[in-house]
């Protein structure tokens, strides 16, 4: 029984043989970190002249308590010469590997590539041209692209390597959210296979990247990650403004926020995402007001009591502002004549009619409000009923007030 680590081999405590001193050599392969593994194997002979022992591994996973660290050996050993190896089993304990440089188990041709065969001396073969790498790489090394994950492999016997890992349900935009991903999958890390290529010239590249974690990430996972999203941007609120423009509810969201990735800008892109993605109470008197809300007009929004929609009609002898909130039973319309004073000015006298509906409640403003011109509201009666068309008595009383 012996134990290979990273750097040598251990027949017992004292009796430690460097990778060098093997026909296997160092430099073709690296055996995994963190993981304790254990051979069984075979003496096949020994050359007293050389101190070097021949062996046969028979297996690649043998238990811990088998392995007797204070063993006595009986000669010397300074080196170990290894029968050809199970390509499997050797292989499944390396970061990566060198085919050509490993006494292996011959393996069928890969199309375009070499082959080779170690003979049953286990002497070293020509060099193959590709070798096989695993590696882990950090969540927030990479960078995603349209159809893509993009990152470096870095070593200590090679130069930094780029690589790229396909999918195609990434996207450029998703960069600033990986971090979301990688809470997603639960792990910080990805698992890279790849094969390592040298060309003509002996330069090194890496291809046929492959990782089980970037092929997890599919339009499912990103269409519970934008529904998550929606429903954490509905909840924001924020009592000390009561109305905000596109701008200012997207300055909300840090740059690396999901909101500016997996959502459409505010305005009318977003209400129509919003409908489209739940079930909204009120959804046909959204729409509906959102083909009267006067092109031209930044459409605003609140965010107290709860998130909404505020609207702008102009009617033809008055200026209308409705307020309509996601999931309620009314909707709110202040009214000024055309003639009273500017656009701006009826907006900013509006604007405080909101803020003091956030603070009294919607009731309660409705019974005890001073406002100078026109308020008035329409329910949203028999809204789910199959025998009456609610949506219908609705918008003709929202229509016969919009002068």
């Amino acid at each position: 029984m012996i134990k290979p680590t990273p750097t040598a081999l251990y027949l017992n405590d004292t009796v430690v043989i460097p990778w060098s001193s093997t026909n296997l050599g160092e430099g073709g392969f690296r055996l995994r970190e963190r993981e304790d593994f254990f051979w069984q194997v075979e003496m096949t002979g020994y050359d007293a002249s050389t101190a070097t022992l021949f062996l046969r591994v028979t297996n690649f996973e043998a238990e811990a308590e088998d392995y007797q660290p204070d063993r006595t050996a009986r000669a010397a050993v300074r080196a170990l010469h290894f029968a050809p190896l199970d390509r499997a089993a050797f292989c499944s304990q390396l970061s990566y590997y060198e085919t050509g440089r490993l006494p292996l188990t011959a393996l069928p041709a890969v199309d375009g590539e070499e082959t080779t065969v170690a003979d049953s001396a286990g002497c070293v073969p020509e060099v193959r041209k590709v070798r096989s790498l695993h590696f882990t790489v950090a969540f927030e090394a990479l960078r995603i692209g349209d159809g893509y994950v993009a990152g470096t492999y870095v070593s200590g016997e090679l130069p930094p390597l780029p690589f790229r890992i396909p999918n195609p349900h990434l996207v450029k935009e998703f960069n600033a959210i990986r971090s979301y991903f990688a809470r997603q999958l639960r792990r910080s890390t990805l698992e890279v296979s790849a094969e390592l290529h040298f060309d003509g010239a002996g330069e090194p590249g890496i291809r046929r990247a492959r990782s089980g974690q970037v092929d997890r990430i599919d339009d499912r996972m990103i269409e519970v990650l934008r529904a998550r999203t929606l429903r954490q941007f509905l909840q924001q609120d924020d009592p000390d403004q009561s109305l905000f423009t596109p701008e200012e509810l997207w300055e909300r969201s840090a740059d690396d926020d999901p909101v500016r990735t997996l959502l459409p800008p505010p305005g009318p892109e977003l209400l129509e995402h919003i409908l489209n993605e739940g079930s909204v109470r009120n959804a046909r008197q959204l729409t509906h007001l959102a083909t009267r809300h006067e092109r031209g007009q930044k459409l605003r929004f609140v965010l107290t009591p709860q998130f909404g929609f505020f609207f702008f009609v102009r009617g033809e002898g008055m200026h209308h502002f409705i307020l309509e909130l996601l999931d309620s039973h009314a909707t709110y319309i202040w009214s000024l004549p055309r003639g009273s004073d500017t656009l701006s000015d009826h907006f900013a006298r509006v604007k405080g009619e909101v803020e003091q509906l956030n603070a009294t409640g919607r009731q309660a403003y409705r019974r005890t409000n001073t406002f100078d011109h026109t308020f008035w509201s329409v329910r949203h009666e028999q809204i789910d009923s199959p025998f009456v068309d609610g949506f219908s008595r609705w918008r003709a009383r929202l229509e016969e007030g919009l002068v």
